[in-house]
């Protein structure tokens, strides 16, 4: 395996890394499907689980603290948000 160049490190400001961890979640945000209450979730992860023909996992709502709507989830626990 060859050498690899060693990883730069960038030095960031706390302002810099809230503001980057921020950018960060808005982008993964904008990916996902997003609901206005938490009643219309619920009802597009029940249709999600009534049409899996596998034994999916069962889906989540949370609300998301970048957009204030609501997402669906297979994780147990609630997403991580910094």
């Amino acid at each position: 395996m060859p050498d690899q160049p060693p990883r730069l490190k960038v030095w960031v400001t706390p302002e810099e890394r809230e503001m980057l961890n921020h950018y960060r979640d808005a982008k993964k945000c904008a990916s996902k499907q997003a609901f206005d209450t938490p009643t219309a979730a619920t009802r597009e992860a029940i249709q999600k689980m009534m049409r899996s023909r596998e034994k999916a996992p069962p889906l989540r709502v949370y609300e998301c603290p970048v957009c204030g709507k609501f997402h669906l989830t297979k994780r147990f626990a609630p997403p991580k948000h910094e």
